[in-house]
């Protein structure tokens, strides 16, 4: 902390600089600011920026689990109007608890080997999702909280996707052929594919 305000201060900025909970109350002295630049993405805006921002004043962020660039002013009525931006950014999700990360990881190995309760033919081919930020963020609004990976090997692909509530989807395909697809402990939102 004492680092970022000795850069500020070196640059001829001079702002207040705490250390809180982004998601919960704001200090009293943030109250009525000009500008909130979220350096962190949040599943939904919380009332406590809104409440800090002067009318007309600018809310900028990402949306947890997508790319989804938000920009917004706060109107007469202490609500805000926006948009979601043409352009893409990723920030680190607003985080809490002591099991921050959630530790996806054994579920995310158990999916690259096991056969799945359902097993089908997708009609789409394997994107690496994570790098197509418009379906990342599709199905970041759709369905919170999947995490993916993804691997190449020659012209063989590997996608996999995994949620916190023990549900997951492996496709894999060579080439131009239509993937495979296996699914299992539950409903992740993938198209329905002919049988495999």
């Amino acid at each position: 902390m004492q680092a970022a305000r000795e850069r500020l201060d070196a640059a001829g900025l001079h702002p207040t600089v705490e250390t809180v909970d982004a998601t919960g109350p704001l200090p009293a002295d943030a109250r009525q600011v000009d500008r909130i630049v979220a350096t962190v993405a949040v599943r939904s805006i919380p009332t406590s920026w809104l409440t800090a921002l002067r009318p007309t004043g600018r809310l900028v962020t990402t949306l947890e689990g997508t790319s989804l660039l938000v920009t917004a002013d706060k109107a007469a009525d202490g609500g805000a109007v926006g948009r979601v931006e043409w352009e893409q950014a990723g920030f680190m999700h607003a985080r809490n608890g002591e099991d921050y990360p959630p530790a996806l990881s054994a579920l995310l190995a158990a999916a690259h080997d096991q056969d799945g309760e359902q097993v089908t033919t997708g009609p789409y081919p394997v994107l690496d999702v994570a790098n197509a930020w418009d379906l990342d963020s599709m199905l970041g609004l759709t369905a919170p909280g999947i995490e993916h990976a993804y691997h190449q090997t020659g012209d063989r692909r590997t996608a996999v996707m995994v949620h916190a509530d023990g549900s997951w989807a492996r496709a894999t395909a060579t080439g131009s052929e239509r993937p495979t697809v296996h699914q299992g402990g539950g409903q992740l939102p993938l198209p329905p594919g002919p049988p495999g």
